[in-house]
């Protein structure tokens, strides 16, 4: 089961292949894991071609990374057993390292407690990542596969 675990604030988040899509679980401690819900209600749009129609939400190894700014998921689609596939980008902007900063920077109790809101509200939990499109692509008579991409940080 490919999988890919970032730490953001006081939360683990670890992403996850599974029957039924792409998992996520949070952490404060990393032995007591909570599940949180599937990446993606829905396959996102642009998907589908890569998708067999008995498995619509087959969509895994996702491959997560975590800027400072941002959350960034390189993953997968693909017919099982084909080369039509597919590695697409999807992205959440956060506010976490601002909400952070002033949380550090402001002792108001009332701020803290809405920092608190913005912070939970913009992580990389179920339903925020947005989809970018396709990084690569192969089908059928290429010579690879485009499958489980990987973030790779150069500098």
């Amino acid at each position: 089961m490919p999988f890919s675990s970032v730490h953001v604030g006081d939360t683990y988040y670890l992403y996850s292949t599974s029957p039924k899509g792409m998992d996520v679980r949070t952490s404060k401690d990393r032995t007591a894991w909570t599940f949180a819900g599937n990446v993606f209600k829905t396959a996102p749009s642009g998907t589908g071609f890569y998708l067999d129609s008995t498995r619509p939400n087959d969509l895994w190894a996702p491959d997560v990374h975590y800027d400072g700014s941002k959350f960034v998921m390189y993953f997968t689609a693909s017919k099982f057993g084909t080369s039509d596939s597919a590695i697409f980008l999807a992205t959440v902007s956060c506010l976490h390292a601002a909400a952070l900063w002033l949380r550090r920077a402001l002792s108001a109790l009332i701020l803290m407690s809405t920092l608190s809101l913005v912070s939970q509200s913009t992580t990389g939990l179920p339903g925020s990542f947005t989809q970018q499109g396709v990084v690569v692509a192969s089908k059928t008579g290429d010579p690879y596969n485009a499958i489980d991409g990987n973030f790779i940080q150069d500098g």
